[in-house]
């Protein structure tokens, strides 16, 4: 192994690898992308998590959250992969739904989620050179403003709520004017006022034209896909949800490789 070992992590529904379109493309198109830059099957690793759509219900998340167990499995395949590689350090590339959630696997601590409770460990930022986080919900949706027990992923414990008010602003995706967005989801809020760093170099990328986050992406007026602290980003104004993570294999590969963005 020459190589930090790159581990990428797909969002809800998705895969590891590609099976069928529109949303289980997985990671196939950047693994190959890696490979042909050098890169070796052993430093490049991708695990499926959650339910695919191909292989189960469309609306799996409607229902219910599996949020601790989601995080306690991504927790140890991050382990699996430090321990395995002996690698000082990793990069990681997540989408997603997988953005928050491997930020709280990294920062670790404990959460009260809505399947039990947990406790993750010590923070393992210091491990990690770079993080990538495409098209993450790191402050919830605007979708989800009214809509807090109803589907489930919109719930204000570990969902995706934005919070009913932001201030004196009354509607999420159209505000007329700054406020300092509190009382959301409380999985999110402990998650981005939580000071721990996810790695020592840390980017956000997103798309004005999202159809999954909706509304440019924002949430009270500002971008839902931002991480606290970040080192850089990058914008698109033509990609949609899936396109973000499938068609930027040269920019991921920058943000790792070079940490530019």
């Amino acid at each position: 192994i020459l190589r930090e070992p790159v581990i990428f992590v797909h969002g809800n529904a998705d895969a590891a690898l590609y099976i069928q379109p529109p949303l289980a493309t997985g990671w196939s198109r950047s693994i190959q992308y890696f490979l042909e830059q050098n890169y070796t099957s052993a430093e490049l690793y991708a695990t499926t998590w959650g339910d695919t759509w191909s292989g189960g219900s469309i609306l799996t998340t409607y229902s219910t959250m599996h949020t601790c167990s989601n995080l306690i499995y991504l927790r140890k395949f991050l382990t699996a992969v430090l321990d395995y590689t002996g690698a000082p350090k990793v990069d990681i590339i997540a989408h997603s739904l997988a953005v928050p959630l491997m930020r709280k696997v990294l920062k670790g601590g404990n959460l009260i989620a809505t399947d039990g409770n947990c406790v993750l460990g010590k923070p393992l930022g210091h491990r990690v050179d770079t993080f990538l986080g495409i098209s993450g919900a790191n402050y919830g949706l605007c979708v989800c403003q009214l809509a807090q027990t109803i589907p489930a992923w919109c719930n204000a414990l570990d969902g995706l709520y934005p919070g009913y008010t932001c201030e004196d602003q009354l509607i999420c995706a159209y505000p007329d004017s700054e406020c300092k967005q509190k009382n959301y989801s409380a999985f999110l809020e402990n998650l981005n006022n939580d000071p721990n760093r996810e790695a020592d170099h840390v980017y956000a990328m997103w798309s004005d034209v999202d159809e999954v986050l909706l509304f440019r992406g924002m949430t009270w007026g500002k971008s839902t896909s931002r991480i606290p602290g970040m080192n850089g980003r990058w914008v698109s104004d033509r990609n949609g949800h899936m396109a973000m993570k499938d068609l930027t294999e040269l920019r991921q590969y920058e943000a790792v490789v070079h940490h530019s963005i």
